[in-house]
């Protein structure tokens, strides 16, 4: 009897241990080091950014509540020409470098760009030779699915529809993968035309904006809301869009007799813009974790 009580808690010790030692760390840990930190890479961001970066934030502090989490900075490229005060501190190369130092070993970037473009240099130059394994999160259009999202966030939001129209105005480039991705939603958003009723329009390539204020005014929409696209989600609105999404008010204005107003507080700002960001950083997230052995497979006998 004596004997059946020892063996009993020597099985119960090991199943202790055994569920303390669990051989597959969770999703996003690196075997045998501290889980990966979390870094959200900006350009030099704006106040009217740092005001709609609270969204994002407060998604991601809920959603990876245990991560090592840091903001850091991105050059605008190329920098304004009256841009002479030094970047900002937190520039990316810098928290890699303190992350490092910390002990970390693995990292997750997420980017706060719209589309693909000429920060990918950028981020490449910062992230070489760091001495930490990192993944790279997909800016905020970067499949068909993002694209559906980012459509149904715009328009829950801001009550796109039979009675109101969305303009957005991008500064748009001739760089193919930015290109492609711009007239992918616009070729989206011409299907969903009836039920939407957002258009979109670029400054320096196409789609072109002229096309999409003909089409805001065939709507005939009582209110039309302008919505200016910076590069990146934080970012300051190029110039060029400014200038447009003025331009674009007053000639509604003189064409309407409804609502035209200029939307003030950014991507940044819309819950549903924030969600498809925070999926991007938490799937790179899920690259960095090290992968289940495979089960050999059982010849036939």
């Amino acid at each position: 009897m004596q004997i059946i009580r020892r063996l009993a808690s020597i099985v119960i010790i090991l199943s202790v241990l055994l569920s303390l030692s669990d051989p597959h760390p969770a999703a996003g840990t690196v075997r045998g080091g501290p889980p990966p930190a979390l870094v959200v890479v900006s350009q030099t961001p704006s106040e009217q950014g740092l005001a709609g970066r609270g969204t994002l934030d407060q998604q991601l502090r809920q959603r990876f509540p245990q991560k090592e989490y840091r903001w850091a900075t991105l050059a605008a490229d190329p920098p304004p020409a009256a841009a002479m005060a030094p970047p900002p501190p937190a520039d990316l190369a810098q928290v890699l470098a303190d992350l490092k130092n910390s002990g970390v070993n693995a990292v997750a970037i997420q980017p706060l760009a719209l589309v693909p473009g000429s920060w990918e240099q950028q981020l490449a130059a910062a992230t070489a030779d760091t001495g930490l394994k990192i993944a790279v999160g997909q800016p905020l259009l970067s499949s068909l699915r993002d694209r559906q999202r980012l459509i149904a966030a715009l328009a829950n939001t801001l009550s796109a529809g039979k009675n109101q129209s969305v303009l957005l105005i991008a500064e748009g480039s001739k760089t193919p993968a930015t290109l492609r991705e711009y007239l992918s939603l616009h070729t989206l958003l011409l299907g969903k035309g009836k039920e939407h009723r957002i258009f979109l329009g670029t400054v320096n390539s196409l789609p072109e904006l002229k096309s999409a204020l003909a089409a805001v005014q065939k709507a005939a929409a009582d209110t039309v809301t302008i919505v200016p696209l910076p590069a990146f989600l934080d970012g300051p609105i190029p110039p060029s869009v400014l200038a447009a999404a003025a331009a674009a008010e007053e000639g509604l204005k003189a064409v309407k007799t409804g609502k035209v107003e200029i939307f003030q507080e950014g991507l940044g700002s819309i819950d549903g813009v924030a969600a498809i960001y925070a999926d991007h950083l938490a799937a790179a997230l899920e690259t960095l974790a090290p992968k289940k052995p495979e089960r050999k497979k059982r010849g036939k006998k």
